[in-house]
């Protein structure tokens, strides 16, 4: 009888080769401490899997800023890690929807958009980059000069909507289902919530995302589907996944106690 293959691994032109080795975070909304935490978890448990030489794919999933204590720390953080990272890492950085409202006021600067964004967490940030009251068009343009001196704006240009590998799909909010890829609605992608999260559907892929806090505090694990958000910023627990084959791991780092932001 011809003995099976170790698991994790493929028999390539007869070599046996590792599977790809991925990790997912979503919705990081400002925690900086959390996020520097389970860093160090997933690069301890990269490192322990992977062979010489080799890299685990990181998918950032989306909502690095708002709601939180240090918005600016977590962008800063991202670009330093796009800019270098290790040996062992190829980062890939996705947009959440927290950017998206972002990007609407610095479009429109007007009464409404800014109004939308601070009452979906948006004064977190501009907390953290010490912006105080004015217009909506002296606050954008203080945001915009804060995002250019700082180099944040250009970072959030290189953010993408979906990436795709493996047999997996990550995207921040989730898909239409029934809809083929290339016909997705970029704004379904970062805003879709039950029609999504409702269906039993065979995507073609297992589809990794976030956006929508799981009411339990930990990751959700279906057969079409993982959601990653484990609501960091109001439970105070950070999830990371490790994709391998068809198999699930679950990463996490628990703040003492929840920090929320004041405005």
């Amino acid at each position: 009888m011809k003995p099976k293959s170790p698991k994790h691994r493929a028999i390539v032109a007869g070599n046996e080769m590792p599977e790809p080795l991925f990790y997912a975070i979503s919705d990081i909304h400002g925690c900086h401490e959390l996020l520097e935490r389970l860093w160090l978890r997933i690069e301890c448990d990269a490192l322990r899997l992977l062979a010489p030489g080799a890299k685990a794919t990181v998918v950032f999933l989306g909502d690095y800023i708002d709601r939180g204590p240090d918005s600016v720390g977590v962008v800063e953080w991202c670009a330093r890690l796009q800019r270098r990272p290790p040996p062992w890492c190829a980062p890939v950085f996705l947009l959440g929807n927290h950017e998206q409202m972002m990007f609407d006021f610095l479009e429109t600067r007007d009464k409404e958009g800014l109004g939308f964004w601070v009452e979906n967490g948006g004064g977190a940030t501009l907390d953290s980059l010490e912006i105080g009251a004015g217009t909506p068009k002296q606050i954008a343009a203080l945001l915009f000069r804060a995002g250019e001196q700082r180099g944040l704006l250009k970072w959030f240009l290189t953010l993408r909507f979906h990436h795709r590998a493996a047999g997996y799909l990550f995207v921040h909010a989730g898909i239409e289902p029934g809809v083929a890829l290339a016909k997705q609605d970029p704004m379904e992608c970062l805003w879709i919530r039950e029609e999504f999260l409702d269906s039993s559907e065979d995507h073609g892929f297992r589809v990794v995302h976030g956006h929508t806090p799981t009411s339990s505090g930990c990751v959700e694990v279906l057969a079409n589907r993982v959601n990653v958000d484990t609501g960091a910023c109001y439970s105070g627990v950070l999830s990371a996944v490790r994709l391998r084959g068809k198999d699930v791991g679950i990463l996490q780092v628990k703040a003492p106690a929840t920090r929320r932001g004041k405005r």
